[in-house]
Formats: structure tokens, C-alpha cells, sequence
């Protein structure tokens, strides 16, 4: 049964996944107003960056990424993106 749990179930939260697995987004291009499907691959670096540029141009404090409600939020959006950086490290 822990087998079938860790290797199979995919509502387990602690699964391991395969990092170089896509999943299906919608991404629009410049200019235009439709969106296009796309195979869109996990990277912790993008998402720190996004992160940031969501604080400068908001114009949020730096303690927001502290807050519960911002993890509550990034584990239901973006399971994987579990190691949040501090305030200190955004700064």
C-alpha cells in the first residue's frame, strides 16, 4: 500500500514528481488577444524572479512573503515553489 502511495496516488502530497515533466498552460503573446496552449516546465528561478516583480511594481511590503496567507496561496498555485525566499533575500 505505501508503494502504491508514494509511487502512484497522485493526490499524496509528498509524491515525488519528475522535474522534467510539463504541464498545460495558456500563454498569450504580445500584441495579441488570443492565448495560445503551451507545455510549460517548472523553475524555481523564474517563479523568485515573478515573485519579486510582483513586489516592486505592487509596490508591497517586503515582509509580505512572511505572511501565511502568501504560503497558503503558492501551495495551492505552485506546489513545487515550497522554499520561499525571506524578506531579507528579495530585499
Amino acid at each position: 500500500m505505501l508503494a502504491h502511495i508514494q509511487d502512484q496516488c497522485k493526490k499524496y502530497p509528498y509524491r515525488k514528481e519528475d522535474l522534467k515533466q510539463k504541464t498545460l498552460g495558456f500563454q498569450s503573446k504580445k500584441g495579441e488577444n488570443r492565448e495560445n496552449l503551451v507545455a510549460v516546465g517548472y523553475n524555481y528561478e523564474a517563479c523568485r524572479k515573478a515573485l519579486a516583480e510582483m513586489i516592486v511594481i505592487d509596490e508591497l511590503p517586503f515582509k509580505f512573503v512572511e505572511g501565511i496567507g502568501l504560503k497558503r496561496f503558492m501551495g495551492v498555485s505552485c506546489p513545487r515553489f515550497t522554499n520561499i525566499p525571506c524578506r531579507t533575500t528579495i530585499a
